[in-house]
Formats: structure tokens, sequence, C-alpha cells
């Protein structure tokens, strides 16, 4: 198991950003690079703690049809009461 972060390379490995030693438990990235930012806030959202809400954006999907943009990732703190959360199966 690798000890650096592949992001490293790029001087983006969050770890690094931190000031703490990366956990590599899940192979070349750590986890705090596979985190989320809040499309709100930009606070670091912990790898299980992400909330996915509709983002409600009109699209057109590859036919032409309408279709919605999909969903983006957002703390706990930011959700609100007119948020909907986003179902990959609805």
């Amino acid at each position: 198991m690798t000890s650096t972060c592949i992001n490293t390379e790029y001087d983006s490995c969050q770890s690094t950003k931190m000031g703490e030693a990366p956990d590599m438990s899940l192979g070349d990235t750590c986890i705090l690079c596979c985190c989320w930012d809040c499309e709100r806030c930009g606070a670091l959202i912990d790898l299980d703690c992400e909330i996915q809400v509709k983002d409600g954006a009109p699209c057109v999907d590859a036919s032409g049809d309408p279709a919605t943009a999909g969903y983006i990732a957002v703390c706990e703190k930011c959700v609100t009461k007119e948020d909907t959360l986003y179902d990959l199966w609805d």
C-alpha cells in the first residue's frame, strides 16, 4: 500500500493542505481527497455525510428532451426545507 496520495504530485492533496498525514486505506488516493466540497458553502463534507439534493436546473438530454441536470452535494447545515433529496431511482 502506498503512503503518498496521488494528488500530491498535482499539489492538490487535501491532507497535505490541511497538514495531516494522509489516510491511504482506500488505495492511491487519501480519504480527504475523496470527500466532496459543499456546493453552497464550500465546507469539506465527510466521506459518508454528503447529502445529494436535486439542483433543479433545466437542461436537455442527448435526445433533446427536457431533463434535470441532476444533483448537487451539500453539507447538512446547507440543506433547506425547499430542497428535494436526489434519488437515483426516482
